[in-house]
Formats: C-alpha cells, sequence, structure tokens
C-alpha cells in the first residue's frame, strides 16, 4: 500500500486484533465483540490447528522447530527456502529490501533474523508473517512510507499452515497446491488477485480491505469454515464448493447478490455497510435466509436490501438491519430473537409477540403509530436498551420496565414525560414542559442535550454520564455536583460563566464545555482526561491532566486574549520484540488563540520561548508533558489619512540616518517540549 493515507489507528488495531485471535462473532448496534486474547505468529499455529480440529480430525499440528541454522544449511528444504528469499529479497524503487522493512536486523543468510517465519523439524516451511503494521508502530514512520512491494508466491510449500500479510503493498498472493494450509489473512494490503487451488485443508480466510481485489475462487475449499472478506471490491462470490461455512463476513464490498442457501450450516452473516468511510459499497436488493435454520446473528444494514426471507431461521438472535429500504419484515418464525434493529427502515408494523425474551428493540425513525409501538415495545419489560427516537412519540411510560440500561428517545413529541432507567437519552424532547429521569443500578448515563424544561427532577444512584449540550443550564444540576463517580461530562452551549469547578471529579475522562463562558476551568490532578474539548470560552490557561502525556498539558496567555482546546488522547498498537501486542500513547491537540480588542495574536511559545506557530490555530502532537503560551500583544494603532490635502503643506523634513550598528537577533530553530519524539509525531500527523 501506498501509504500516503495513514491508517486509522483504530482501524489497525482492528485488524491487528482480528489476524491474532479466532474470528469474532456477529456485533449488533449495541453489542461489542468479545476478541480473543492476541498471540504471536508462532503461538496461533497450533492453537488454530485445534480450533479447526472439528473440520481436520486427522490433522495434527507440525513440531516447529527450534534451531534456525544458516540458509546454506542442508537443514531447510531447498523449495521452500526460495519461495520465502524470493519475496524477501526484492526490493522497492529505492532499493530497499522487504527483508529490510520487516525486520531492521534482517539478514537473508540468517534466518534466525527472519523472525515471523517459521520452519518444521524437518525444515519445512509453516509459518510465514509479514506485518508491515507493527513496523510502522514501532518505528514511527512518515505516513509515505512504502511496505513491502511485489509479489508473494509459496506455491507447493506442503506443510505451510499459516501465511498473513498486514499493510503491505503486495499485488498478488499465491499459495496454490498448499494442502496443509488452513489459514490466510492479509488485511490492508494493494492484493489485486489471490490464488488458493489446491489447499483443500484451508479452514480461516481473511482477506479484508484490498479495493482492488474484484473476485476470490473458493472452488475445491471444502474445509472453508471462518471468511472474514470485508473492505474489498468483490462484485461476487460463489460458495457452492464450501458447504461447512459457519461464518461470513463480506461487508463493504461490491456485491449486488448473495447466495447462501447452499450453506446449512451458517451460523453469522454480516453484508452490510459499515457507517465509516469505504471505498465499495454493497447493494444487495433481495435475501433469502430461508434455508439457515442455524442462522443466529444477521447484519445488513445500509446495504439496500429491501427484501429479506426469514422464515427458516429458527435459530435468529440478533438481527441488524438498519437503514435499509424495507417496507415489511416478518419475524414471526424467529422465536430466540433477542435483539433487534431496524431504525431508519419504512417498516410501520413489526410483530414481536413469538420472540422470546428481548434484549435490544431498535425502532428509531420507522413510521409507526404510537399504538404499533406500545404493542411491540410494552410486551418485553425485560428489555434492556431501547430507541425509540425520530417516531413522532406523545407519550411513553417507562415504568413498565425494570432492567433498562439504555434508552433513547430524542426527537418525539413529549409534553411530560417520566422514566426509570439506568442509560438516559431525550435529546431534543421540543415542547417538554415537565421532565422526570431517574437512574438506578451501578452506573447511569444521562443525555439531555437541546431539551428545556419548566420543571425538572434528576435522580441518579451512580451517575457516571451526563450530556446536556443547549439546556441553558448556568450550574450544574445537584445530580451532577453530587456525584462521585462521573466519567462522561458534556454542558456545551449552556450559560456557564466564571470559574467551572470540576475537582470533584476525579474520574473524568471525557469533558465538553465548548461554547460556554468560562473564565476559569479546574480539574482534578488525577484526572486522566482522553477526550476534552473547551473551545469558544473565555478561558485564559488550562491544564490538562492526562497519562496520554504522561502528566500534563498547561497551556497559558501573555498578553489579552483568549485560549481554548480540543484535546484528543490516541493509543497506537505495536508489537514489541517478543512477538507481544502493546499500545503507545499520545495526544493530539488543537489550539485556539482569540485576542482581545485592542490585542493582535502573536503566536504559541514553546517552555523555552521558542516559537512554534504563528497561526491561531495550532495542531500539534506529542507523548509527554508539555507547556505552551499564547503571546498578544498591543494592536498597532490605525492612521486615518486626511481627507483633503492642505493649501500650502508644510514639507516633512527628510528622516535623519541612524547611527550605530543594528543587532539581529538570532533565530534557532527549537523542538516542543516533550523531545524529538514529539516533533517526530506532530511531523508525521
Amino acid at each position: 500500500m501506498n501509504r500516503k493515507t495513514r491508517l486509522p489507528a483504530a482501524l489497525l488495531a482492528a485488524a491487528v486484533a482480528l489476524i491474532a485471535a479466532v474470528f469474532p462473532l456477529l456485533s449488533a448496534k449495541h453489542g461489542s465483540i468479545a476478541a480473543e486474547p492476541a498471540y504471536s505468529a508462532t503461538e496461533q499455529l497450533p492453537r488454530l490447528y485445534e480450533s479447526a480440529a472439528r473440520r481436520t480430525a486427522n490433522r495434527t499440528a507440525p513440531k516447529l522447530s527450534a534451531k534456525k541454522p544458516s540458509a546454506n544449511s542442508e537443514f531447510y528444504n531447498e523449495h521452500d527456502l526460495n519461495a520465502a528469499l524470493s519475496f524477501l529479497e526484492t526490493a522497492d524503487s529505492n532499493g530497499v529490501k522487504n527483508g529490510t522493512k520487516l525486520w531492521a536486523d534482517y539478514d537473508a543468510n540468517d534466518p534466525e533474523t527472519w523472525i515471523s517465519v517459521g520452519w518444521t523439524e524437518d525444515g519445512r516451511l509453516s509459518i510465514f508473517d509479514a506485518d508491515f503494521s507493527s513496523h510502522l508502530a514501532i518505528q514511527g514512520n512518515v505516513a509515505d512510507e512504502v511496505g513491502p512491494v511485489g509479489e508473494l508466491d509459496l506455491s507447493g510449500c506442503e506443510m505451510l499452515g499459516s501465511v498473513s500479510l498486514v499493510s503491505t503493498c503486495v499485488e498478488r498472493l499465491d499459495v496454490s497446491n498448499c494442502p496443509n494450509l488452513f489459514l490466510v489473512s492479509a488485511f490492508y494490503d494493494e492484493l489485486k488477485s489471490i490464488d488458493l487451488s489446491g489447499c483443500s485443508s484451508l479452514y480461516f480466510l481473511w482477506v479484508c480491505y484490498n479495493k482492488d481485489l474484484r473476485q476470490i475462487d473458493l472452488s475445491g475449499l471444502s474445509e472453508l469454515g471462518a471468511l472474514a472478506l470485508s473492505g474489498n471490491g468483490l462484485e461476487s462470490l460463489d460458495f457452492s464448493s464450501n458447504p461447512h461455512i459457519t461464518e461470513i463476513d463480506c461487508s463493504n464490498n461490491s456485491l449486488t447478490a448473495l447466495d447462501v442457501s447452499m450453506l446449512s450450516e451458517l451460523q453469522s452473516l454480516r453484508c452490510e455497510n459499515q457507517d465509516w468511510e469505504m471505498p465499495n459499497s454493497n447493494r444487495i436488493s433481495e435475501i433469502d435466509l430461508s434455508h439457515n435454520p442455524m442462522l443466529a446473528e444477521f447484519a445488513c444494514y445500509n446495504a439496500d436490501v429491501s427484501a429479506v426471507d426469514l422464515s427458516g431461521c429458527t435459530s435468529l438472535q440478533i438481527l441488524n438491519a438498519d437503514n435499509c429500504p424495507l417496507n415489511e419484515l416478518d419475524i414471526s418464525g424467529c422465536s430466540m430473537l433477542s435483539v433487534l434493529s431496524i431504525c431508519g427502515t419504512n417498516v410501520s408494523e413489526i410483530d414481536l409477540t413469538s420472540s422470546g425474551s428481548m434484549t435490544t428493540i431498535a425502532l428509531a425513525g420507522c413510521p409507526m403509530s404510537q399504538a404499533t409501538v406500545e404493542q411491540c415495545v410494552y410486551n418485553h419489560p425485560e428489555v434492556t436498551v431501547l430507541d425509540l427516537g425520530r417516531m413522532g412519540l406523545t407519550s411513553f411510560d417507562g415504568s413498565l420496565f425494570n432492567q433498562l440500561d439504555e434508552i433513547y428517545l430524542n426527537d418525539n413529541s413529549f409534553t411530560e414525560l417520566s422514566i426509570s432507567a439506568c442509560n438516559i437519552n431525550v435529546e431534543n424532547l421540543g415542547s417538554i414542559k415537565k421532565l422526570e429521569l431517574s437512574s438506578r443500578g451501578e452506573f447511569g448515563s444521562i443525555a439531555m442535550s437541546g431539551t428545556t424544561a419548566d420543571t425538572l427532577s434528576l435522580k441518579a444512584d451512580d451517575l457516571c454520564s451526563f450530556r446536556a449540550n443547549g439546556c441553558g443550564f448556568d450550574s450544574l444540576p445537584n445530580v451532577v455536583a453530587e456525584s462521585e463517580n462521573m466519567l462522561v461530562l458534556h454542558i456545551a452551549d449552556n450559560a456557564f460563566s466564571g470559574c467551572l469547578d470540576l475537582r470533584a471529579f476525579s474520574g473524568l475522562v471525557d469533558f465538553d464545555c465548548s461554547g460556554n463562558a468560562v473564565t476559569e476551568l479546574l480539574l482534578n490532578d488525577d484526572c486522566d482526561i482522553n477526550l476534552l474539548d473547551c473551545s469558544n470560552t473565555q478561558l485564559t490557561a488550562l491544564r490538562i491532566p492526562s497519562s496520554y502525556v504522561d502528566g500534563s498539558l498547561s497551556i497559558e496567555t501573555d498578553g489579552s486574549g483568549f485560549i481554548g482546546a480540543v484535546f484528543n488522547g490516541q493509543r497506537t498498537p505495536y508489537v514489541d520484540d517478543y512477538g507481544n501486542f502493546q499500545e503507545s500513547l499520545s495526544a493530539q491537540a488543537v489550539l485556539s488563540a482569540v485576542p482581545a480588542e485592542g490585542f493582535a495574536f502573536d503566536g504559541w511559545y514553546g517552555s523555552g520561548g521558542e516559537k512554534l506557530s504563528e497561526s491561531a490555530e495550532f495542531t500539534f502532537s506529542t507523548d509527554s508533558e508539555c507547556s505552551l503560551t499564547a503571546r498578544f500583544c498591543k494592536a498597532p494603532e490605525t492612521t486615518v489619512a486626511p481627507t483633503d490635502t492642505p493649501a500650502n503643506p508644510t514639507p516633512t523634513p527628510a528622516p535623519v540616518p541612524a547611527t550605530g550598528t543594528v543587532g539581529l537577533s538570532a533565530v534557532g530553530i527549537l523542538l516542543l517540549a516533550g523531545g524529538a519524539a514529539a516533533a517526530a509525531r506532530a511531523k508525521r500527523d
């Protein structure tokens, strides 16, 4: 991959985690993926052999060799050694070899330096792991660094069990005629073709985010069980040779049809389009799941699905069809359904009477009547997550629910509302006059942005999250001020002014007070701020305590003016020298400076007096404690030119030349506080 566009840390972390863990279960909109622990390449081979044992009962994991002699030794199989060397010795246009890009100590004659390449006891290639993402994270490379290039041809490596490519520029992968291969993974590469012919034992196929990969031939892969094919450009998929597939993720491809009728063992299917920007999108109008009795999880959100047949899905537990043009949905045969999310569809009637114990019901934006909504949800008092936003509701009886963890009632037409819940979101309630909210449970969350009420009653035993943007508050409600567990506090665009003292909240990690006339902000020194927004305020000084900068970020003013900051802690995954997954911490801050009347902004200065930027908005990254100053100076007085020329103007004497020597002050190039690491990160970002 040409790395002109840097991969988002979150996506990179997700790719790394997925490669190292067994294919995860489908995540619903309001659920989460329970990822398994990460394993190094040498650890995962026997582990995944064991995981695939139900399909390959006659297989035993090859014994990995503890020794790696010289490449000139007769220990290695000549074919396998040459196949690996051919790729590792391939160089880019600058003459940098792939092996050098992967491992700093790479030596073509010393396989001991090929850290993530494994061999069996009889010298056959068993593991080939080319993960360039870990190199980027450890070395802190600039965004345009190019990963390993060329093609990887490991065809005929008969004992090869696992192949992995991550963040490379490899365009072709050939693993044909590798009868023992059971795992292939390729994430964020530039693959245009892949040859899997003759891989009769392949079970895990994870090829994701190769946007130019248009087709993949799965014929002959009779043992195939788990597919992750998201983010490619695949135009069609044929599963007729793969009867034992249990899990498929083909989200964000270019599919217009999907036939899974022959997959009677299918348990999880994802064909959605993710909300974040992707180069390709599925456009599947219809999908028939009536022949998939074991299907437990199905997601097709944002994928243009207008018809889905669930008549045979007696095992279905999780269904997410958000933002699909569905006009109707029959789930009468889905007696095990527990999570239903159809937000933004055209479904006006839904029958949940045959469903079992529901945990999530999300109907936001559906054109349902008040009576239909009540019939759907009131019969399920056991529900824990409820999303009924944008439905034109005029009333809601929250007393019927005793296990609610989250409730979303934003953008409705309530005039009076009483809710007992744990996590409450009632944003933009419009004409409401009386609002009573109580939160029960170990943790609580209340969001009421854009809401004003003549009568406001808030109660929470253990409130940890409060969002009230644009509600007209000029002081913190008692429910917030008395909370000792506050983690998230959003009070943007209210009427706060003067000093805002939050020292009582030692656990605060996410805070937003933007758009208030706050002149002083006091945070507890024990806070570990991850996200903070205090832009568009009247602050003249700010101290942000955070482990992301290994201490705190301090900002002050010199002269008359105001400052603002948007602070964002960042985690970057990497693999250490021992093959363990780690995270490095840093932070990005967007600082703003506004001069007072009669003053002008001079620049941002570091702790040593060095000028860092002349721009009033300054973005920088650092991983260490530092302090900055926004300097303001008197604005030059404006001279107004006379409108009429005097009849007899008095000549102006010529200026007398100055005598003596004019001294030039030295302008040094200094680093931002935090050292070279911070400077390098700022350059990279």
